[in-house]
């Protein structure tokens, strides 16, 4: 039996924040929580250049933040979902990722799931959470949303400074508070 249930959508990028977007990095770490059963299926990106680059995804079941603060290894528990090249269309358009290179990842109704995107390059473009009346600094992270659905949460993250992941310092190389500039596609179970 096909599947009837459409896809939906939830862009993170308003138009604004894709031309003006405050940032580029190699990647970005961030979670989404959902109110309901969904599937993840897809995402797209907003890169600054207009070239192609390397690309993986990566997510883990909890919050990206769910570490051991004595020894800090945000790359544990990650699995690769999605891996390539990609087109990159510039800040002001969406770099699409075929819905077939990226497999499925299933999120239970309440539940929380980390996501890393990481480029070879440093064209991955995010927006800074900017509050002046809270004075947060790039070093503190506070969770907030940064764009919701009736289904889904996307979280602000923080953005990595460095290839890759594993050799990331959080102390140099995390601009916390940094919002994921994209789509995601997503389907809810039934």
């Amino acid at each position: 039996m096909p599947d009837v249930n459409p896809l939906n959508n939830l862009v993170t990028a308003l138009d604004m924040d894709m031309i003006t977007g405050s940032g580029k990095s190699y990647g970005i770490l961030f979670d989404i929580e959902t109110t309901t059963s969904v599937v993840i299926a897809g995402m797209e990106l907003v890169l600054s250049a207009i070239s192609p680059t390397y690309y993986e995804i990566w997510s883990k079941e909890g919050s990206w933040q769910d570490v051991n603060v004595d020894k800090p290894n945000y790359f544990e528990g990650f699995r690769r979902v999605s891996r390539g090249s990609i087109d990159g269309q510039g800040a002001s358009e969406f770099s699409y990722i075929p819905l077939h290179e990226f497999h499925d990842i299933e999120i239970q109704g309440g539940g929380q799931h980390a996501f890393w995107i990481t480029l070879s390059d440093d064209h991955l473009a995010f927006v800074n959470y900017d509050d002046e009346e809270r004075s947060i600094s790039r070093h503190e992270m506070q969770s907030d949303v940064q764009v919701s659905s009736a289904e889904l949460n996307v979280m602000y993250g923080a953005a990595v400074r460095a290839y890759s992941l594993e050799l990331a310092d959080p102390e140099t190389d995390f601009h916390y508070n940094a919002g994921f500039l994209g789509r995601v596609w997503y389907r809810t179970l039934l």
